[in-house]
């Protein structure tokens, strides 16, 4: 059964299973290669949808956790109401009962509150996608299906020169990213949520090892035509999500014990990411748990632990962020954790060979 999960917490939860982006392509594939248009086909729909087991141990008391990051404290009476809502809506499973609690809980919260939550959980609905691709062989194919599409919009009749556009997107992510990791992924989703917004974001299809990727063209090609400057380091720190979350790394189905957990499932012992946790997040700062507040003021006294804020959101985004230093600059010689963030990855043979074919691909044209 696929379940789409709604209320206030579980929307954040999808939200933080759509981490910022990664790539899909052939590096060998041609300029010229058209963007074939797909009449008939199997579509995974759109909507953020999830097997039931990934929130089977989502209960209403992580729901009040979450709550609690907005400063809203409920009496117990509030709670009792809520805590029926929750539970009848999560056993339903129904627009009707999701709606019911929804109304019940947004009544309960301000303004700011409620600006907030929409922020933070309505990512799919600020998109306007233009379009969607399949990859076939690392070649786009354009998808009519409606289902493919988020809920009010549909499949845009596109000029020449859109899917110029498009075709170049996918060509500098093809010649970034060396071929045999390309084959993660299986859809390209090209759109906008606003200029300075989310340049991309990944998220797993059927498994960890079918991917699709968004850009948005607003943020990754500059008024003049040119890629932005930041659009390579976005790419191969999305990439970065894809190199430490794949089914390689990822155990969907149980796992070891006291190793780092993430939506996607229980990081292998000798994982590059649950290396990266032991080494780096035990014992340290909770800052996952931190509300806005409390994390800025974190942040600023420990800024040299990460090589940026945004690092600091949380040890997946820690981890991406250091990968991407590590492949653009040089090996750090201080002294910080965020300097040993980054010199961690040349403990890997394979992440330094990596790193200079990487490297290699930038600097070309």
């Amino acid at each position: 059964m696929k379940k789409k999960f709604k209320g206030f917490g579980a929307l954040f939860i999808v939200l933080c299973l759509i981490v910022s982006g990664a790539v899909f392509a052939m590096n060998n594939q041609d300029e010229t290669d058209p963007i074939v248009v797909e009449q008939d086909c199997d579509c995974i729909c759109h909507e953020l949808e999830w097997d039931e087991s990934d929130f089977e141990d989502y209960t209403f008391s992580d729901e009040l956790d979450y709550l609690s990051e907005f400063g809203v404290e409920l009496t117990d009476d509030q709670i009792v109401q809520l805590t029926v809502l929750f539970d009848s809506a999560y056993a339903e499973d129904t627009d009707e009962a999701w709606e019911a609690y929804d109304t019940a809980l947004e009544s309960l919260l301000d303004e700011t509150q409620l600006e907030e939550y929409y922020e933070e959980s309505n990512f799919e609905e600020s998109i306007d996608l233009t379009a969607v691709y399949k990859v076939n062989n690392g070649k786009l194919v354009l998808s009519v299906d409606p289902e493919d599409y988020p809920e009010g919009q549909s499949p845009k009749e596109l000029s020449q020169e859109m899917r110029a556009l498009h075709q170049k997107l996918w060509l500098r992510v093809n010649k970034l990213i060396p071929s045999e990791y390309l084959t993660y992924f299986k859809k390209l989703e090209i759109g906008t949520d606003g200029k300075e917004n989310i340049m991309a974001s990944v998220v797993e299809m059927n498994d960890l090892s079918q991917w699709t990727l968004f850009l948005d063209t607003e943020d990754s090609i500059g008024d003049n035509g040119s890629f932005t400057s930041d659009f390579d380091y976005t790419v191969i720190h999305e990439f970065g999500h894809i190199l430490t979350l794949n089914q390689t790394q990822i155990d969907q189905e149980g796992g070891a014990e006291n190793t780092y957990q993430t939506d996607e499932g229980i990081s292998k012992p000798a994982s590059y990411l649950n290396s990266f946790y032991q080494k780096f997040w035990v014992g340290q700062h909770a800052y996952e748990e931190l509300d806005d507040e409390a994390y800025d003021k974190m942040y600023e006294e420990h800024a040299s632990d990460f090589v940026s804020d945004y690092a600091a959101s949380n040890v997946m985004e820690d981890m991406a962020e250091s990968f991407a230093e590590f492949v653009v600059g040089e090996k750090r010689t201080g002294d910080t954790l965020a300097d040993e963030k980054v010199n961690f990855f040349y403990g890997y043979e394979e992440l330094v060979k990596l790193r200079n074919e990487i490297r290699a691909n930038m600097n070309t044209n």
